[in-house]
This record gives C-alpha cells, sequence and structure tokens, in this order.
C-alpha cells in the first residue's frame, strides 16, 4: 500500500510512464483507492488527502464530480453530479461500486454505459 496525495498524477506515473496496468479503483466520483500491477508486483496507492465535498472536483477518467448528499451518510447512499467538460469519449478504468441501486440521468448529450 502507498499513499498518495493526488491520485490522478499518480496513476499517471505509474501508468504512463512506468507501464503499470489498472486492475480496479474506487469510487468512482473521488477515486480513493486504486490497485495496479506489473512486472510480477501489484499495488494498492490509497488517496490521503481526505474525502470530498459539495465543491466540484476532479474524479475518475478526468471527469468533474460534485457530492449531492454530503458526508454521503456514512457510506450507505452516493449520489454525485458529474460532468465532462470538453465532451467526448472518457479514458476509463475499470471499477465497482458497493451498492444495490444505480441511476443514470443524462441532461444535455447522451452516455453510453457498458456493464
Amino acid at each position: 500500500m502507498l499513499p498518495c496525495s493526488d491520485m490522478a498524477a499518480a496513476l499517471d506515473f505509474y501508468t504512463n510512464d512506468l507501464g503499470f496496468r489498472m486492475d480496479v479503483i474506487y469510487p468512482a466520483d473521488a477515486p480513493r483507492v486504486a490497485e495496479i500491477s506489473a512486472y510480477g508486483i501489484r499495488v494498492r496507492l490509497e488517496n490521503d488527502s481526505g474525502p470530498g465535498n459539495n465543491n466540484w472536483g476532479r474524479g475518475r477518467a478526468g471527469m468533474q464530480y460534485r457530492d449531492l448528499i454530503p458526508g454521503r451518510l456514512g457510506g450507505r447512499y452516493i449520489a454525485s453530479n458529474i460532468r465532462i467538460q470538453e465532451g467526448g469519449p472518457v479514458p476509463d478504468y475499470v471499477h465497482h461500486h458497493h451498492g444495490e441501486f444505480q441511476m443514470i440521468y443524462c441532461l444535455k448529450g447522451w452516455v453510453k454505459v457498458v456493464y
């Protein structure tokens, strides 16, 4: 396990510069944990900068996220407003959600999601 304060920068370094593969990353809206592997080693990156807030922040794959439920009720419920400033394809990572229900509503444009 390696702590990091900037998940996006750490992932860029490990995947692009060192050739690691992204195995899993979560939560989607404000990644705090990423597991990567290469050269026979597996590394778990953990963001040590704390949980998100109600301000827009950079999340997974360069998308911008904002929590709609402050504190997420102890992690029981997650509701996020997501926007993609530039539009177009988003370089996504494999990730999962711990939950029994997920809903996607697209206000403007379109979205293609693969489960």
